[in-house]
């Protein structure tokens, strides 16, 4: 069992000016979230495969509410009844040869929420997080790196999130007998690490949707 207190952010009653109609807003009546869990794994070598099991109660999400007057979008971390997770998950290193090895890491997930808008909201969403990283040893003291991942769409709350994920590289030099290295990595290949944000519930009167961008391609150089 552990306690998840909420932060200064989800507390403090100040506002965030995302843009003219949306603002954020903290909630000085949250309370803290209690989870019970239980989790089993087994180990087979280097591979791992773990079940786990969460409880929570209340649950802290994030709550829109639209102020009819002035037209405006303010959200606020609110306290939900429970949520329940059940997780599989696999650890998968494997050595193809001496200069190549990948680490694959998947995630099976079951939720189960009980949420509130203007009456009470059941959702339930079942979803997949996969992730990989390959590591190439080339001559000359040369090592590339590819990664990536993908995530299902999946729930928190009343908003439903939509797939996305990601691919990186990035190639390594060592240097001298100090073994200095000169590093150059590219970020968000194909510029695709966003998602939608969606919470659909027409019969409490709620549409809402928004672009969530989490990065943009990006270059980076260093040496040490």
């Amino acid at each position: 069992r552990r306690i998840y207190r909420p932060s200064f952010n989800d507390l403090a009653p100040w506002v965030i000016f995302l843009d003219p109609k949306t603002l954020q807003t903290g909630n000085p009546n949250l309370q803290p979230s209690i989870t019970d869990a239980v989790n089993a794994s087994y180990n087979l070598g280097n591979k791992l495969v773990s079940l786990s099991y969460s409880y929570i109660a209340p649950a802290i999400t994030q709550r829109p509410n639209i102020d009819k007057i002035t037209n405006r979008l303010i959200t606020a971390s609110q306290n939900s009844k429970n949520v329940q997770w059940l997780y599989l998950n696999f650890s998968l290193p494997f050595t193809i040869t001496k200069w190549w090895n990948i680490q694959n890491n998947i995630s099976f997930g079951w939720q189960q929420a009980n949420t509130f808008y203007t009456a009470p909201v059941r959702t339930e969403n079942k979803g997949y997080y996969l992730n990989a990283v390959q590591n190439f040893l080339l001559p000359n003291d040369f090592s590339i790196s590819l990664s990536g991942y993908y995530s299902s769409k999946w729930r928190w709350g009343l908003y439903v999130f939509s797939p996305n994920g990601s691919i990186d590289a990035g190639v390594q030099k060592k240097i001298g007998k100090r073994r200095s290295t000169l590093t150059f990595n590219v970020s968000n290949i194909l510029n695709s690490d966003r998602s939608i944000l969606l919470a659909d519930i027409p019969e409490q009167n709620l549409l809402m949707r928004n672009k969530n961008i989490y990065g943009y391609t990006g270059f980076s150089l260093s040496f040490t």
